[in-house]
């Protein structure tokens, strides 16, 4: 068995070719320490090397899986079982605890057996409320005393809790500020912590185990932070959990927050440049309610107007084939919702049916043979959803005037 041992640690050292020799050495050391760690404090040392020592991006396939194997789900969810609630058994700072524990659960991750596994899956409330709320999530489970979304288990080293006096309240067992932990958990472990999220969402049934752990209204509490990283991968994660079959199930169970976000995107569509505008197209569109939703508020009804103002002008201008086409997939969207109601003057609504027409037609009269290139497909989707949008909206309107 030992034998065995020492075979595998060397392959898996021999992989890792960009480590040097003392490197290699520690990482020999270390994965021998972790097959035959015989507690938490014994596991907690070797990997504290390993992490320090040795890059994981130095870290080749085998030597990583013998990682995984030696350590396993259940440490990595009591680290931060142990961190958010605020025991000192372990004798590392809360800080400590959280960048190993999402370290090795984004690591984790990268396997989607490991990613689909219960274990990992009870994990996901506790990262949605760190990146939502800091160490902040501390005293709020503590004040709910609700179990069911923690891990399973006591936390690493846990012992009995001891009250802490006035003067050291927002303070940590090493003395150090909670607002300050807060800090590096937004900046060094927030991109561990959506790597995690980001893998069970690309599982087959991902992101309705999101939908049902709090995903949704966490997201948007980040996204309201306003930090550039973690706003952008918060609006790219919660796209992907609105853009497939759990959207209507989305918008059922959180209106409020979606509206509050949507109305913020629509804002900040308006006030942008007119190159950023045309990015954020695709995106605003994902971010639509169904239409059931959007008739009920008025609030959202005049932020569509606004939209439809913004388009105006970038309809008006001279446009590449991808831009015109996000632009009418974004108007297709909006006239659904809406129908013309909202769209503006009679003439921009004539424009906008007449520009529809002429690229449908351009795309359509491509030569035979020819490949359409998927810029020109996404293009003339937009074009042809835009234009069966009023149709149908045209019949709606000659309609209600025989009746």
């Amino acid at each position: 068995m030992a034998d065995r041992d020492s075979e595998e640690e060397e392959q898996g050292v021999a992989g890792g070719r960009s480590l040097n020799e003392a490197q290699r050495q520690v990482l020999d050391r270390c994965l021998h320490a972790l097959r035959h760690a015989k507690n938490d404090s014994q596991t907690l040392a070797a990997l504290l090397l390993i992490t320090r020592l040795c890059p994981a991006s130095q870290l080749d396939k085998p030597t990583m899986r013998s990682i995984f194997e030696a350590v396993g789900l259940n440490l990595p969810a009591r680290l931060l079982v142990t961190a958010v609630r605020d025991t000192e058994g372990s004798g590392l700072p809360r800080y400590e605890l959280l960048s190993l524990g999402t370290a090795l659960l984004a690591a984790l991750s990268t396997d989607p057996d490991m990613a689909s596994h219960p274990q990992l899956l009870t994990t996901i409330p506790l990262l949605l409320g760190l990146l939502a709320d800091g160490l902040e999530l501390n005293l709020q489970n503590r004040a709910s005393g609700s179990p069911e979304d923690h891990p399973k288990g006591k936390g690493v080293g846990e012992r009995k809790e001891t009250r802490k006096s006035d003067g050291d309240e927002g303070r940590d067992a090493d003395g150090s500020s909670a607002v300050q932990d807060t800090s590096k958990l937004d900046e060094a472990m927030a991109a561990d912590c959506f790597l995690v999220l980001t893998a069970v969402c690309g599982l087959p049934r991902g992101t309705e185990q999101l939908l049902n752990r709090g995903a949704i209204p966490a997201l948007c509490r980040v996204v309201e932070q306003n930090k550039a990283l973690n706003h952008q991968r918060a609006l790219s994660l919660l796209g992907s959990l609105l853009s497939g079959k759990t959207k209507e199930k989305a918008w059922s169970k959180h209106p409020a927050e979606l509206l509050s976000l949507l109305l913020r995107l629509s804002k900040d569509f308006c006030q942008s440049s007119d190159l950023t505008r045309f990015q954020m197209c695709a995106q605003l569109v994902q971010f639509l309610p169904p239409a059931g939703v959007a008739s009920k508020s008025e609030e959202l009804k005049e932020a569509i107007s606004f939209v439809w103002a913004a388009l105006r002008p970038m309809l008006q201008a001279k446009l590449t084939p991808k831009q015109i086409g996000l632009v009418l997939v974004l108007s297709a969207c909006l006239l659904d919702l809406y129908g013309w109601e909202s769209v503006g003057p009679p003439k921009f609504c004539c424009l906008l049916v007449n520009r529809a027409c002429v690229e449908v037609r351009m795309g359509l009269e491509e030569p035979p043979g020819n490949d359409l290139s998927p810029e020109l497909q996404h293009t003339l989707t937009g074009r042809v959803s835009f234009l069966t949008g009023c149709l149908i909206q045209l019949f709606l309107f000659s309609r209600d005037l025989e009746s």
